[in-house]
């Protein structure tokens, strides 16, 4: 499923860049919109990032989750909007000086698809060094 979310991604294949974890076990999840939150984490990613900038997906077990994380090596979130970036029709520039499109819901239906499926979503970022989502899936028994 990672690999398909990121073949689909428009940044250059060559740039994205998927590690997944042998053996990861089967997931209580719903595929389908799993790969919804993958391919708008991945869309937000390519929009803040420069064409020839690496977007990293992979997946590990943490206990009993999946971790799957996308990141970027885009422009980064300043810590005091971290909080905020879920919220709908939010974003970070204002729409007279934006320089991506986009109507500030991704984040947000990301969000609310993993409250869904069981999973949940944070993220982590530095200005100018980029941005880490971490979707934590539950495993099956």
């Amino acid at each position: 499923m990672l690999r398909r979310a990121a073949a689909a991604s428009p940044h250059p294949r060559s740039l994205v860049r998927v590690e997944v974890e042998e053996g990861l076990p089967l997931c209580l999840t719903d595929p389908s919109r799993l790969g919804q939150v993958l391919a708008r984490l991945l869309d937000n990613a390519v929009k803040f990032s420069s064409a020839t900038s690496l977007i990293q997906v992979s997946a590990h077990r943490a206990g009993d989750r999946v971790e799957i994380a996308v990141e970027d090596e885009g422009k980064g979130i300043p810590e005091e909007m971290l909080a905020r970036v879920f919220e709908p029709f939010y974003q970070l520039e204002p729409a007279a000086t934006r320089s991506v499109g986009g109507m500030g819901t991704g984040l947000y239906l990301a969000r609310e698809l993993c409250e869904v499926i069981g999973a949940t979503i944070d993220v982590e970022s530095a200005l100018g060094k980029g941005s880490r989502f971490l979707v934590r899936v539950p495993v099956a028994n």
